[in-house]
């Protein structure tokens, strides 16, 4: 997946494939090194404390991670005092007991209220869900993609939103993938 040009969603991405049944491969990611944190370092970091093998591969001018799944476990992530961090690595705690965020009041940067939003994103999941025993059922993923890329569009927008305008934006969008 080439992320050049998406690169606040790489950490996202990184996430979600953490969830995938097959390697991922993260392209031209080198960029990101430079913001808040080192973000393609912190990826590797992050999802090897969780259970995943993530490497950093730098060939052809271009740096990319490639994340192969493994038996995903509870872990602290350190978030380094950004907010994408700890926004991207909350999402794998909707499915994984025992992820806890290292310092997550980082995030009133760009979103004051997300572990408000969040809580209640995990909580219209598992309504949905009530009967599915598959620990990363479809249903989940798309709630984690929905709810990530609602954190994107909040601050796209350069505003603080609502939880109430937020809910119907995930409650639209679940029913439209769903």
């Amino acid at each position: 997946i080439d992320m050049s040009d998406f690169s606040d969603q790489a950490l996202t991405m990184a996430v979600v494939a953490a969830f995938g049944k097959t390697e991922t491969r993260i392209r031209n990611i080198g960029h990101i090194r430079g913001q808040e944190s080192d973000r393609v370092q912190v990826i590797v970091n992050e999802l090897n404390r969780m259970g995943c093998d993530a490497k950093i591969v730098e060939e052809g001018g271009s740096t990319d991670v490639i994340i192969t799944p493994g038996k995903l476990h509870g872990a602290e992530i350190e978030t380094y005092d950004d907010h994408r961090v700890a926004m991207s690595f909350a999402v794998a705690g909707l499915a994984v007991d025992g992820i806890v965020i290292k310092n997550p009041m980082c995030c009133r940067k760009t979103f004051e209220n997300y572990f408000d939003v969040l809580e209640t994103i995990e909580n219209h999941t598992n309504k949905i869900r009530q009967n599915v025993e598959v620990k990363y059922s479809p249903k989940k993923i798309a709630g984690f993609l929905c709810f990530g890329m609602l954190g994107f569009i909040n601050e796209a927008h350069g505003e603080k939103t609502s939880i109430e305008e937020i809910k119907r934006e995930a409650n639209q969008l679940l029913r439209d993938i769903l």
